[in-house]
């Protein structure tokens, strides 16, 4: 691409239906049914679907499986990484500015991919394999990854380079960890963070956490990320997000339940007003 950015978007269906899609796009935008973007931290309600997995570059999942459970959880997981996660196994961190797409696969889907990503099938020799009709395991990645090509206009790529890949991964990590450490003024950079609960939004919102971390910049212990802002504060400078609205700390609202007072991040109401 003219910006030099390999990953222009990704793009998850579930079951093949137009209605059940995220797209992450390059520009940190979260899209669902591929046009309307969304806030995030989103989840999807609970019904009953059958998944295929399906992304706009070459990988896919073959087999079909039926579960009750919330399509979609997504959510900025640090200042680095976007995450998509689905109870039926699939994980996705995509990390627009650094262009890593991690695609995490439980072992439910063992031996039921193909693509970019290799063969989940325990053997390291086909990692390459081109499923066309006769599957063809291609020898270097260069050949891999033009095999893959979705559009005739791309450019082949040529190994013009005997540097080991692993070497040039190895320099790119430092080249990031190197430049992630310089952190905005409120925030403090880690290998393992979190914003989940840690947003004011989680204030008014509870979340269900998880374990995950990954690396990135997030708010010290003690304070809280204020999504409008995107800066770091005491939870009592949080905003409160009540019926899909944000009001200033300390703000005084009339409402369906009552004079409601925002203070530390959470609208509290009296309805015995009047009496």
């Amino acid at each position: 691409n003219q910006d030099g950015s390999c990953i222009q978007s990704i793009s998850i269906i579930l079951n093949q239906d137009p209605k059940r899609q995220v797209t992450l796009t390059h520009s940190g935008d979260v899209l669902i049914y591929d046009q309307y973007k969304i806030n995030l931290p989103y989840a999807d309600g609970k019904e009953q679907y059958e998944y295929i997995m399906l992304v706009k570059f070459p990988l896919s999942f073959k087999n079909l499986y039926s579960y009750s459970l919330d399509l979609f959880e997504i959510r900025k997981l640090s200042s680095v990484f976007l995450q998509v996660k689905t109870r039926i196994g699939l994980q996705i961190l995509y990390d627009r500015e650094g262009l890593r797409l991690y695609l995490q696969a439980d072992g439910r889907w063992k031996d039921d991919t193909v693509g970019l990503c290799g063969t989940f099938n325990g053997n390291m020799e086909d990692d390459f394999l081109y499923e066309s009709p006769v599957g063809v395991t291609e020898s270097t990645p260069q050949l891999f990854g033009n095999a893959w090509k979705t559009s005739s206009a791309c450019i082949l790529v040529h190994d013009s380079s005997q540097m080991d890949p692993c070497d040039i991964h190895l320099q790119s990590e430092v080249c990031f960890i190197w430049t992630a450490l310089s952190c905005e003024d409120t925030k403090e950079y880690s290998t393992c963070v979190s914003t989940c609960g840690r947003t004011c939004q989680a204030l008014s919102v509870p979340e269900t956490c998880s374990s995950d971390c990954v690396e990135g910049c997030a708010c010290p212990f003690g304070t809280y990320l204020n999504s409008k802002t995107e800066r770091c504060v005491d939870r009592n400078e949080c905003p409160c997000y009540f019926q899909g609205i944000d009001y200033p700390p300390g703000d005084n609202v009339i409402t369906s339940l009552g004079k409601c007072h925002c203070s530390n991040g959470v609208m509290n109401c009296d309805n015995k007003i009047g009496e």
